[in-house]
């Protein structure tokens, strides 16, 4: 499903029996929605005639489906075989896309909590695994793609928030400021250059500064 399917979309939606659409329903939420969850949502189609939906998501840590709709005159007229045809391609699809995409956030995200981790004890010792941990529970209860930067983010931010280090991790060409997470690894914005891969810091960065 695309947002230029929307229009006929919701013309089915607003005879549908029993349905009753909300905020989330306009234009602009569904495309918002479709651009969130690319590839996750379909459409029935009758020659011309769009004659069923169905959209499915994720919030980070599980999946969501709507309820299949066939407009009416396809549930009643159509024959057996033709009638199965949007079920089984809504059915087969959607969910082997939510569980393709949950699976692969997770490993993602999972791969960079340890790699984080690894980095951590590198520069500041161990000890600080339920930092991590908390962090990364907080990121998977987001309705986010970008979750790997945002945990190393959080992390970072608590170690400054928390005077831990301020300047955690602490650039090895400069000493004076940190490094920035981008594109998973560590920057200097100073030279604008990679110093290290995420999960590769040098363990001969600045120790904290306690």
């Amino acid at each position: 499903m695309t947002p230029a399917d929307y229009e006929d979309a919701a013309a089915l939606w607003y005879t549908t029996e029993g349905l009753v659409l909300r905020d989330a329903d306009r234009p602009e939420a569904i495309a918002s929605y479709l651009e969130r969850n690319p590839g996750s949502s379909f459409v029935a189609v009758d020659g011309e005639r769009l004659v069923g939906t169905v959209l499915c998501g994720h919030d980070g840590r599980q999946g969501y489906g709507s309820d299949e709709l066939l407009a009416p005159g396809e549930r009643r007229s159509r024959s057996a075989s033709s009638r199965r045809l949007p079920r089984i391609v809504i059915r087969r699809s959607a969910p082997g896309w939510l569980a393709t995409r949950a699976l692969t956030m997770i490993e993602d995200l999972s791969r960079t909590a340890a790699m984080l981790e690894r980095d951590v004890t590198r520069t500041l010792g161990p000890g600080h695994q339920h930092v991590i941990a908390a962090a990364r529970a907080n990121v998977e209860d987001l309705d986010i793609d970008d979750s790997d930067t945002k945990l190393v983010e959080d992390v970072q931010q608590i170690f400054h928030d928390t005077f831990v280090d301020t300047t955690w991790p602490a650039c090895p060409r400069h000493h004076t400021h940190p490094l920035w997470y981008a594109d998973g690894a560590w920057w200097c914005a100073k030279d604008r250059v990679v110093v290290a891969p995420l999960g590769e810091l040098p363990t001969s960065s600045r120790p904290s500064s306690q």
